[in-house]
């Protein structure tokens, strides 16, 4: 006898949520991208298709003779594989990862090893593997390893493999050669503080840079792990951490001649850590580094001449406001005496060009109301710069979609590379000749071109094959223009809609939101990986994103809007964006509107329930932060401002709880590193201080991205279901 549940409509709808979820949706989606890997040798480049049930295909270009091929015989190359295997290999299922192409040669990966394709024969031989600490810190002529024990620096002659102490009074919490650190849970379910080691070497691989980094004034931050995999008992992690109310992180440069073993100081004053150092080697002479001050309004680069043992200021920038790090460009010249620096000086993200002997500007290279967020090469003979750039100036409908640019060092000769309209992803040749073109959009799909580095379309690589989606009544997103409260800017979002979606029926709104400073809309089809929009929507809702003031990318007037004003600044554009969607579709039921998010999104969501509750019926907040004065200082303080009671207690929800009226529901990793779990804790201890009723959700042995857990996406729909749809879910229905 079928079971009523399984064959209810409600049931059909978490079944086409199941399938919307991405890891789900991408099987039905082939041919998205192309990922070269260039012959070492010659302009030529092969690179893998995934094709429906799990097939794969392989081609071979030759960009010289203008052809496109089949790489090798799959049945073949399966044959001589499975010699290597336990368990046979299916011929139309070859999952190679492709490492490196040189001559008929080919290295790829299966499984956990790796191997030699001659494309001759077809010949197959098994790689020498080399452990993974091997391969890390190692210097460019490969003889020398850089390595961290027990708080000091240590050198490993990889010939030899004779290991010699460089630093001996390193201490706990003041420690050196690591980047940063953070707890994670390793592939055996432990719980560790994890330690990251990223140092540049000098080309010549005689001078290396390395830092200490001084976390005694930090926050001492316990984690207790309640399950952990090798152990009965409850276990317990320190770490330290700067939060925007106490004293931060800071840190120490050095640099070691490796053949004299002589360690130079750099920074006379420590410097404040931004979250891992940003530091360039070049020249074996220079090293350049940033100076950062509290506050996060003031940012030096700075020149340290390692011969000279001299320190000089070439860039001196400052704002009342705020520098966000997450817009730092800065591009060394190895053959002038120049540096790329990019900024919002005028209002725009632009390229300029200073010269690093009189430390001064030389010219704008960029002069245009777009974007740049990226440097993809520097010709420095022919003086060419190709940049990825975004801001509408191509499109005035969408500012978020990216295009290649070049232009002149002396800021002449602007040139669009990438015209066909779509957001870019870029890919050069070794040699910076080619340019493998990967762009998509809602209204096509995903499209690769092979280019000159010109512009010039040499190829149609590959086309998406999205039939298979299409027959499951799928809709791709609409992206929409809207206007700001402030009845001026133009915003934009997106709208998903269930794949058998009614105009006639009446849809609840869920309102799937990140209003962070850093971050920006994706209106391009990124959008179906990053969240979990459109599961959302299979379930019965209309989902709207919206990208309001106060975001990345657009301009400086428009990311300051959320400034000191984290609780203001996203959402009344949230709420006067969907109102206008719903006088133009009339099946938005703004009676019944959701929120969520997670991460900055979970500050969004309680905000929303607790601030903006008229509009807002019911949030699930995933990871969320609700005090900044107990969040990391750097965000924080990049946004806020230096730490301030007063403000910090107003743009936290924790201040603002007991004006709940809605449902909420609050889901915390117990192991989260990023947003802390105490932040879910101290609400909930608030709330009950308030006698509010909530639910929370605290789940074992996950971090950050406890989102993406299978238990923790049917909560949160079966949460939206009960209060927002007004359905009965199917019992533990499985994802």
């Amino acid at each position: 006898m079928t079971n009523k549940v399984e064959t209810s409509p409600i049931y059909a709808n978490y079944q086409r949520a199941e399938q919307a979820v991405w890891r789900n949706m991408k099987k039905r989606i082939y041919k998205t991208s192309v990922d070269p890997i260039f012959n070492s040798e010659n302009n030529q480049f092969i690179y893998r298709n995934n094709l429906r049930d799990g097939k794969k295909e392989f081609w071979l270009i030759d960009v010289e003779a203008n052809t496109k091929q089949v790489a090798f015989n799959v049945e073949k190359v399966a044959e001589n594989l499975n010699k290597f295997l336990e368990k046979p290999l299916e011929a139309d299922s070859l999952d190679l990862t492709l490492i490196s192409f040189c001559g008929s040669e080919v290295i790829f990966a299966y499984k956990d090893k790796e191997y030699k394709l001659n494309l001759t024969d077809l010949a197959i031989t098994l790689q020498k593997n080399e452990s993974k600490e091997q391969l890390e810190n190692v210097s460019p002529d490969g003889k020398f390893q850089i390595f961290a024990k027990e708080y000091n620096l240590y050198l490993r002659n990889l010939r030899t493999k004779e290991e010699r102490q460089i630093t001996y009074d390193g201490v706990e919490d003041f420690e050196y050669c690591y980047d940063l650190s953070s707890p994670e849970i390793t592939k055996k379910g432990v719980f560790e503080i994890v330690k990251y080691y990223d140092h540049p070497w000098s080309s010549d691989s005689n001078t290396l840079c390395f830092s200490r980094i001084d976390m005694r004034m930090a926050s001492k931050i316990t984690f207790v792990q309640a399950m952990p995999s090798d152990s009965l008992l409850p276990k317990a992690k320190s770490w330290q951490r700067s939060l925007a109310i106490n004293n931060r992180s800071l840190i120490e440069i050095f640099l070691l001649d490796v053949n004299s073993m002589k360690i130079t100081k750099v920074n006379k004053e420590q410097l404040l850590d931004i979250c891992g150092m940003n530091l360039w080697l070049e020249k074996n002479n220079y090293l350049y580094y940033l100076d950062v001050k509290q506050g996060f309004k003031r940012y030096i680069l700075k020149e340290y001449n390692y011969a000279e043992k001299t320190t000089k200021d070439i860039i001196d920038e400052s704002s009342k406001e705020y520098i966000d790090p997450e817009n730092m460009i800065v591009k060394i010249l190895e053959n002038s005496n120049e540096i790329i620096w990019g900024s919002l000086r005028d209002g725009y993200c632009n390229l300029y060009l200073y010269d690093t002997q009189k430390a001064e500007l030389k010219n704008k290279i960029t002069d245009k109301e777009f974007f740049v967020t990226e440097i993809v090469h520097c010709d420095e003979e022919k003086r060419k710069l190709y940049f990825i750039a975004c801001g509408g100036r191509e499109d005035d409908h969408n500012p978020y979609l990216h295009y290649l640019y070049k232009v002149d060092l002396d800021g002449n000769n602007l040139q669009l590379l990438t015209p066909d309209k779509g957001d870019h992803n870029i890919k050069f040749s070794p040699n910076f000749d080619y340019i493998i073109d990967n762009y998509n959009l809602p209204d096509f799909g995903w499209i690769t071109k092979l280019r000159d580095k010109d512009g010039r379309e040499l190829m149609l690589l590959e086309e998406s094959d999205l039939k298979d989606l299409e027959k499951t009544g799928f809709v791709m997103p609409e992206v929409f223009e809207a206007t700001a409260c402030d009845e001026q800017t133009k915003i934009y979002g997106l709208i998903h809609r269930p794949s058998n979606f009614d105009p006639n029926k009446k849809y609840p709104v869920i309102d799937n939101c990140y209003t962070g400073g850093h971050g920006y809309i994706h209106t391009s089809l990124d959008c179906l990986w990053r969240d979990d929009s459109q599961a959302l929507a299979e379930l019965g809702f209309i989902v709207i994103q919206v990208d309001g003031r106060g975001r990345n990318k657009r301009n400086r007037k428009f990311s300051l809007h959320s400034y000191k004003n984290f609780k203001d600044s996203g959402l009344p554009d949230h709420v006067y964006a969907i109102k206008q969607l719903a006088r133009k579709y009339s099946y938005l039921d703004l009676d019944r509107v959701g929120i969520t998010g997670a991460s900055h999104g979970g500050f969004d969501t309680a905000n929303a329930l607790f601030n903006y509750g008229d509009f807002y019926k019911v949030g699930v907040a995933v990871s969320g932060v609700y005090d900044w004065s107990n969040h990391c200082y750097w965000y924080s303080q990049i946004y806020l401002g230096e730490y301030d009671e007063k403000l910090y207690k107003e743009q936290s929800p924790i201040s603002h709880c007991h004006k709940l009226e809605g449902k909420l529901y609050i889901i915390h990793g117990e192991l989260d590193p990023i947003v802390l779990p105490t932040q879910a804790t101290r609400l909930a201890a608030k709330l009950i201080e308030y006698n509010k009723d909530f639910d929370i959700l605290i789940v074992p042995n996950a971090d950050h991205n406890c989102l993406w857990i299978s238990y923790v996406h049917r909560k949160k729909w079966d949460y939206f279901v009960t209060h927002l749809l007004g359905e009965i879910p199917p019992k533990e229905y499985p994802i």
